[in-house]
């Protein structure tokens, strides 16, 4: 079982998902009530993109041990790449209620809440996300887009600004804070972003 298993994970790093899949399905078969190989499994069909499956391992894994915060963090993404955003809110707050201080699931959570049109809680995730990794550009870029949705376009200015300060290089950040700037009527600042 555990050669199984090991080499699952091999395979998985490697890439090998069929192979991978294949493993933890017989390390299941032999010891079924292992939350961890269906976490695996789930995973690697995760990384396929076929995320009804991985809902499916990460809801056994999650049957079988209800504090995996992998599983329920997994499932949360899987649920929100499937347009099923309120089952995402709601793994991603078991997530937390297992590890309240986890900025990514905080980050990911915000996004959620984002796609679901509640503006104002995933300003409050992106937030508590800062909070907890201030060098985090990704979150600062979220924050951004979401107070410029909210019409707080100075705040989402600085947030871009920040964002960039951190990965210069990354072109959609300035692409955002183009679209910002030309939401406040500031072309000339929009066409020099958009010219990066």
């Amino acid at each position: 079982m555990q050669a199984y298993y090991n080499r699952g994970i091999s395979f998985d790093r490697s890439d090998s998902y069929d192979r991978a899949i294949d493993d933890f399905t017989k390390s299941i078969e032999i010891l079924p009530s292992n939350s961890d190989f269906y976490h695996n499994r789930g995973f690697c069909y995760r990384k396929r993109g076929d995320f009804h499956t991985a809902i499916e391992d990460y809801t056994t894994a999650l049957k079988l041990n209800p504090k995996h915060f992998k599983a329920a963090y997994n499932r949360a993404f899987s649920y929100d790449k499937i347009g099923e955003y309120t089952k995402a809110i709601q793994d991603y707050t078991l997530a937390l209620e297992i590890d309240p201080n986890n900025a990514n699931a905080l980050h990911n959570r915000g996004s959620s809440y984002e796609k679901a049109g509640r503006l104002n809680e995933a300003l409050n995730d992106f937030t508590h996300a800062l909070q907890l990794g201030p060098d985090n550009a990704s979150s600062y870029n979220s924050r951004g887009l979401t107070l410029d949705k909210l019409g707080r376009r100075g705040e989402a200015i600085a947030d871009f600004g920040r964002a960039i300060e951190l990965e210069p290089r990354n072109s959609i950040f300035f692409h955002n804070r183009g679209f910002c700037h030309r939401n406040m009527g500031v072309f000339e600042r929009a066409i020099d972003d958009y010219t990066r």
